[in-house]
């Protein structure tokens, strides 16, 4: 009886153990993601060739995609911009 007990004793150590190792594989190998919300502001700029004769909104287009890489430098992020022209008028724009 006592070897049995002894036994069953030794098998609660093992799993408490088991659990324990499990546990901290998990812990180890997910990592810690933390985020935080930053406010980036940055400047575009664009030379417009004045005997071009290029609308404003291409030239305002133009600036907008620069200070938008801009922006996206500076966060190391990618950021994707979508501009839609219909007859030289800015349909959709979506970023």
């Amino acid at each position: 009886m006592k070897v049995r007990k002894k036994f069953l004793q030794e098998v609660l150590e093992f799993k408490k153990f088991l659990v324990i190792f499990i546990s901290l594989i998990f812990v180890t190998n997910f990592p810690v993601v933390s985020a935080e919300i930053k406010t980036i502001e940055a400047e575009g700029r664009y030379m417009a060739d004045l005997e071009m004769n290029e609308p404003l909104s291409a030239i305002t287009e133009h600036a907008r995609e620069d200070a938008r890489r801009r922006a996206a430098e500076q966060a190391a992020v990618f950021v994707e911009s979508l501009v839609e022209v219909e007859n030289n008028q800015v349909t959709n724009d979506k970023f």
